[in-house]
């Protein structure tokens, strides 16, 4: 059995799948597998998955029929034979001591989950962005501090930054067929940890290549809808878990408070169906979960006085 499962879902990455891979390869740890989910592309990807697994012991390739996220994260995991699993998605790298640096962390003190930072790397010259505290401290948390860190953005909310204990992730698969499944989900990681650790250094490397497609019409609303309906999830989680105060509550809120109000306001300008007004509608009684004295933009305050009055006038 390996230390470290390693899942790569794999969809129309073929250009990128080959420097991903190499950066897990190259890991200090190297007690590792590597789990290529392979999920109905239609480039080369699936004869580029077949060579990799052909040319190392340690990497595995299964193909499942569906081309989404979620699913092929959540079949990985039931594959992998890992105490621990990471996710790396195909188009991004690592740093050659991520996995040995967080297991190490786990084991020393026997967390269940372990996260790291992330840095955003672009291919047109702009520089490196880094989003949170770069001190390279490794500080043990409880899952109530971490929690309260995911929800105030602190750190990552990302699955990709992420070492799990793999009984871990069993008990709480992805839900698929959605968008930001990470987000409406890592949080329940800590939640259901007996110790957490935080490192704060960036060991994943997200790559923001150009070209990419721009969304539009239907796409864009079912994009926000997902957003906002993970927004919503925290937001329930915050007032329901019995975990924070009242005072702890509006201070953890504010900020998905902010942007499940934002989403709604685009959702509105991207309605072009009855089944979209039926989806806002019924998402918007969400407003309910946001607490009074939650720190607000002008223009969030703005958003939340109308869906008010619209849920009243309906």
């Amino acid at each position: 059995m390996a230390k470290v499962s390693i899942i790569i879902p794999v969809h129309n990455t073929e250009r990128y799948l080959g420097q991903c891979v190499e950066s897990v390869l190259s890991q200090t740890l190297r007690d590792i597998e590597v789990i290529l989910v392979e999920n109905a592309s239609d480039d080369g990807s699936p004869e580029l998955c077949g060579r990799l697994a052909s040319e190392d012991p340690r990497i595995r390739y299964i193909s499942i029929e569906t081309g989404d996220l979620p699913a092929a994260r959540n079949a990985g995991v039931k594959a992998a034979s890992g105490e621990y699993v990471g996710f790396v998605d195909s188009d991004d790298t690592v740093a050659a001591d991520m996995y040995g640096r967080m297991y190490d962390a786990a084991v020393r003190h026997d967390a269940d989950a372990v996260n790291c930072n992330y840095v955003k790397l672009y291919n047109n010259g702009r520089p490196p962005k880094y989003q949170y505290c770069e001190d390279d401290t490794e500080r043990v948390m409880t899952p109530k501090e971490m929690i309260s860190l995911n929800m105030k953005e602190e750190i990552s909310q990302s699955a990709c930054t992420l070492l799990l204990r793999r009984s871990l992730a069993l008990e709480n698969p992805f839900q698929e067929g959605v968008k930001f499944e990470d987000r409406r989900l890592t949080f329940l990681f800590y939640a259901q940890s007996s110790k957490c650790v935080q490192i704060f250094k960036s060991l994943y490397y997200y790559h923001q290549y150009r070209g990419g497609i721009v969304r539009k019409g239907r796409k864009m609303f079912r994009t926000n809808y997902d957003f906002a309906e993970a927004d919503m999830i925290r937001l329930d989680f915050i007032r329901n878990s019995g975990l924070f105060s009242a005072e702890e509550q509006v201070l953890l809120a504010s900020k998905s408070a902010e942007s499940f109000l934002r989403k709604l306001n685009r959702m509105r300008r991207e309605i072009s169906c009855r089944e979209d007004e039926e989806k806002l509608r019924g998402i918007m009684t969400g407003i309910s979960l946001v607490p009074d004295g939650c720190r607000l933009s002008l223009k969030a305050k703005i958003i939340r006085h109308f869906v008010r009055k619209s849920i009243v006038a309906d």
